[in-house]
């Protein structure tokens, strides 16, 4: 099979398709339940399956790599490629090394974290270790380390990919975090670009799930959260840490909030069971409402800094 993107689209075998895919983490299933699986997402239409290959899941010990199933049924990543194949499904393997998908650790190994927490763990300005399950990517042991997981598990994605007669179609670092960002220097960079003697409010977007933002310190003035009201009113007490971090919640698209059913008093008191400090507005970019008290609160914090 002949993969290719080009034109902004996918090309299997020369003919321009659609990849509609789900994602089935193998890890999470008995062995037994794999089939069962796959048959549902060929029943649902699906013609890829994406799934993370956690680091910490196949080096469950420091220097002993299972991909086979040896010590774990659920570890034969080759057998769950196998599995795909057999029911007409290709692959996006995501192997990390830092994933997301509520995995402990991130899905780096349990002793690596153990051994080496102290001296990878990702640091504010202060040199303080954040409240994060992220490290510094450019650490030198997290390199070595990391390095040799990849030294096992690229060979295999290569052997297995569909020019190889493989169900393997797509690798991805990750889907849920900015890594390309973090090895780009983006952000050093911009700042270095950015004058600012001549800005008034800079805005860092944090763009993510309600777990995954609140986890980084970025050194902000005010951290501020825009929750759509389609969400729910459920998400305070689900996500906690998130709300508790912030000075400010923006309840946005107000106007859809009868038509979704979200309680907006609800969700206001389950915020501040949260945060009793956090400052609620009530916004609809549709219809202007709110628009008027959050730009004045913005022009307060930036006059607060300037007379700083």
């Amino acid at each position: 099979m002949n993969c290719e993107i080009k034109d902004g689209n996918f090309w299997l075998n020369g003919r321009k398709v659609f990849l509609n895919s789900g994602e089935i983490h193998y890890f999470r299933i008995r062995r037994e339940l794999w089939d069962k699986h796959l048959k549902a997402a060929c029943e649902a239409g699906l013609s890829a399956v994406s799934t993370y290959v956690p680091w910490a899941w196949h080096e469950a010990e420091e220097g002993t790599f299972d991909l086979d199933g040896i010590s774990c049924a659920e570890r034969d990543l080759k057998g769950w490629l196998r599995r795909c194949q057999t029911h007409g499904l290709t692959c996006i393997i995501k192997p990390g090394p830092f994933v997301l998908a509520e995995t402990r650790g991130s899905g780096l190994p349990d002793w690596f974290l153990s051994q080496h927490r102290q001296a990878v763990k990702m640091r504010n300005r202060k040199g303080e270790i954040v409240s994060s399950e992220g490290v510094c990517l450019f650490h030198p042991i997290f390199l070595e380390k990391a390095t040799r997981w990849y030294d096992q598990i690229m060979p295999l994605i290569r052997q297995h990919e569909t020019s190889s007669g493989g169900p393997i179609i797509l690798m991805q670092i990750c889907n849920e975090i900015g890594l390309y960002s973090w090895l780009a220097h983006q952000a050093e960079h911009a700042i270095e670009e950015i004058s600012l003697a001549d800005t008034d409010v800079l805005f860092v977007e944090n763009v993510g799930n309600l777990v995954c933002p609140a986890e980084f310190d970025l050194g902000e003035s005010a951290r501020v959260m825009v929750l759509g009201v389609t969400e729910g009113a459920d998400k305070p007490l689900k996500y906690p840490l998130m709300f508790r971090r912030c000075a400010v919640l923006v309840l946005n698209k107000m106007d859809l909030a009868d038509r979704c059913g979200c309680d907006i008093g609800e969700l206001k008191s389950n915020a501040l069971k949260v945060n009793p400090d956090i400052r609620i507005m009530e916004l609809s970019c549709l219809t202007g409402e709110g628009l008027e008290e959050w730009i004045k609160w913005l022009c307060e914090e930036a006059g607060k800094k300037v007379d700083a």
